[in-house]
């Protein structure tokens, strides 16, 4: 009777633990509850968009390269931001490259139906190894030879998934974020360009009254 009993009470305890598990894989109550801009750990404040709020699943920060230019961020992250749209992800992700100056390219993207999963693509630094193989596969030999020239092996990469069965959470959108860079980033240009005479002549005529003859 008692062997009986005991392994009943296994069987409880191995259940009891396997729903535990399944709720943690998909309740996100027992995740740390979302933090703005401000509350999150210095890495990410210095490459994360801001007017987004996020709720970190995990965070690894990484050592710093050292050498001239080196960005002053590395970090291993998974997080949820509250958007909930293609044109919202694609939104974040001109943000993130006008804040960090990191150009991605997409390694993957699934075609979706928006029946389970609505976005689902993954991208890596154009100066990763994985983009030299790509463009050594051009026909044009002199384009690849100067895409070629830009391969440092970063590996910086990014996912992004968006779920439909997430859509009623208030951070549906799952990001994990490798940001490594090995090199400089680039430098956005925002100076504004000198506009050309034809542009003036259009904009304004009285500064170029028509020629009579």
């Amino acid at each position: 009777m008692t062997s009986s009993n005991d392994n009943l009470s296994s069987k409880l305890e191995l259940q009891k633990r396997l729903q535990h598990r399944l709720k943690s894989r998909t309740d996100t109550t027992s995740r740390p509850t979302p933090r703005t801009y401000d509350q999150l750990p210095q890495y990410l404040r210095q490459v994360l968009p801001d007017n987004y709020t996020y709720i970190i699943k995990s965070y690894k920060e990484i050592e710093l390269e050292k050498f001239e230019g080196a960005p002053t961020a590395a970090f291993d992250s998974t997080f949820y931001v509250n958007i909930a749209s293609t044109e919202a992800i694609e939104e974040w992700r001109s943000a993130f490259h006008n804040k960090t100056g990191t150009v991605f390219r997409i390694t993957r993207a699934d075609k979706v139906k928006g029946i389970k999963v609505i976005y689902h693509k993954d991208f890596h630094c154009r100066h990763a190894d994985i983009a030299a193989i790509k463009y050594m596969q051009k026909t044009y030999a002199q384009k690849a030879g100067q895409r070629r020239s830009r391969n440092t092996n970063c590996q910086c990469l990014a996912k992004i998934r968006l779920e439909k069965s997430r859509l009623n959470l208030s951070h549906p959108c799952e990001i994990h974020l490798l940001y490594n860079h090995n090199h400089p980033l680039e430098t956005l240009n925002i100076t504004p360009q000198t506009p050309s005479i034809a542009s003036m002549i259009y904009t304004n005529p009285l500064l170029f009254p028509p020629l009579s003859f």
